[in-house]
């Protein structure tokens, strides 16, 4: 009998999504929160303000909002009990490494 990770929901007919073994109100909830996360960490990435900034106080910000994003990501994917991917422990590990440069120039 199919069940839903998150909720627990069970039954033969319940909608269930294949790759991340939620139903579908859960699969919902979750892109809903997502959303907004991934879309701070893919603008911050695309506009590579770290990367042209001179100045190291704005590479510690930008980093550390990249980072709080991040994290938050990896602890909704944990409560939903999905698998986080490599590429996001990569960009945090990135930036990490990106904040220490620019701390070390402080």
């Amino acid at each position: 009998m199919r069940q839903c990770k998150k909720c627990g929901k069970k039954g033969l007919l319940l909608r269930m999504e294949k790759d991340t073994g939620l139903c579908l109100s859960c699969k919902g909830a979750f892109a809903e929160r997502a959303k907004p996360l991934a879309e701070r960490l893919m603008e911050v990435e695309n506009m590579n303000l770290a990367a042209r900034s001179d100045d190291p106080k704005t590479i510690v910000t930008q980093c550390e909002a990249v980072e709080e994003s991040a994290n938050k990501l990896l602890s909704l994917k944990k409560e939903y009990s999905m698998e986080p991917g490599p590429e996001l422990q990569e960009l945090i590990t990135k930036y990490r490494d990106i904040k220490q440069k620019a701390l070390n120039d402080l």
